[in-house]
């Protein structure tokens, strides 16, 4: 009668087990599958500030000539432009972009010629503009350049060219002038200096950011590799060292993403999932392979046919290296600077 005993103990033990784990990981699969809400990342991109740092390095000096009409006067003289540009990231969870700040001054010495009468001016405008450098995973672009300015204006001396009694009247009427006119030539002198400022850091900026676009070929790569998910949803962010862009299969939390080891000297970090995206893993990183090692054939043949020419700014040949590879079930892609 024991042993009976016994066995219905050991059965109903291994039923209980049984019951506790199956239904445990039922319960498992219940809550992880229905109450995390996390959803598939197909691809992530992160660019750190290394992207733009080669602006910080532009240093503005340069000395320009001016010959214009200010308040009826011919003006001529020169004007010395100094200024270096500085670089920002505010974390932002709804967007992702670089801050650019062009800091300086401009220092000019003119003559103004108004009939017989000369005034010689001296005038010291500072000077801020800043630009928003926006990355929407695909191409890099930048906000026009607003401009501030405050002219500190010296009028160093009023003469005329007339003799005698005359010149002295057409001096006391260019006195006159000069000081009623005095705030409209701050404002003329800061507003020309805004002209000249926003014009070239804009063109700087642009320059720089075409050839990002143009040598990461980002939207070509990712388009080739998410382009049949219809739902796709773009998570945009800006963090304390770097952009960080998210692309997901629907809305929604995104899955935990896996850390990447990074190149020191990498422009961009891209992430290709492999389970989500690539039907066949070998054929995309081959895909990924000579998508920038065309960039690579075309650098070297432009190099070939300007081996003669003068060499471009050093400051700007940055794209060069690219280390494609597979960790944690993605396609890794490193492109490095030079």
């Amino acid at each position: 009668m024991k042993r009976p005993l016994k066995l219905h103990r050991k059965i109903i033990i291994l039923a209980v087990l049984f019951f506790v784990v199956i239904g445990g990981g039922l319960l498992y699969l219940f809550i992880s599958g229905f109450g995390s809400g996390t959803v598939e990342i197909l691809a992530t991109i992160r660019v750190p500030q290394v992207a733009v740092e080669p602006l910080a390095s532009v240093k503005v000096d340069q000395e320009t000539d001016i010959n214009e009409q200010v308040l009826g006067a011919d003006v001529t003289g020169k004007c010395h432009t100094t200024g270096r540009v500085e670089i920002k990231l505010t974390p932002n969870p709804t967007k992702a972009a670089f801050e650019l700040s062009l800091v300086g001054q401009a220092v000019a010495d003119t003559v103004g010629v108004h009939g017989p009468a000369q005034v010689g001016c001296h005038s010291v405008t500072k000077y801020r503009a800043d630009k928003v450098v926006l990355f929407d995973g695909y191409t890099f672009t930048t906000t026009p350049a607003k401009v501030t300015a405050d002219t500190d204006l010296t009028i160093e001396n009023i003469s005329s060219t007339a003799p005698g009694l005359r010149g002295r009247i057409v001096d006391r009427i260019a006195a006159r002038e000069v000081e009623r006119n005095y705030q409209e030539a701050r404002h003329i002198a800061a507003q020309r200096v805004i002209n000249r400022v926003s014009q070239s850091f804009d063109a700087t900026v642009r320059e720089h950011l075409d050839k990002l676009n143009r040598e990461l070929k980002l939207k070509r790569l990712l388009d080739g590799q998410i382009a049949g998910h219809e739902q796709l949803v773009l998570r945009l962010e800006t963090r304390r060292n770097c952009l960080h862009v998210t692309f997901l299969a629907e809305a929604g939390e995104p899955e935990r993403l896996p850390e990447f080891k990074t190149h020191p000297g990498a422009v961009v970090r891209i992430g290709l999932n492999l389970l989500a995206i690539a039907e066949n893993p070998r054929k995309t990183i081959n895909a990924v392979r000579l998508l920038y090692e065309e960039k690579q054939r075309v650098k070297n043949t432009t190099a070939a046919k300007t081996a003669d020419r003068k060499p471009a700014k050093k400051d700007f040949e940055m794209l060069e290296a690219v280390s494609v590879g597979t960790q944690h079930g993605w396609i890794v892609i490193h492109v490095v600077m030079e």
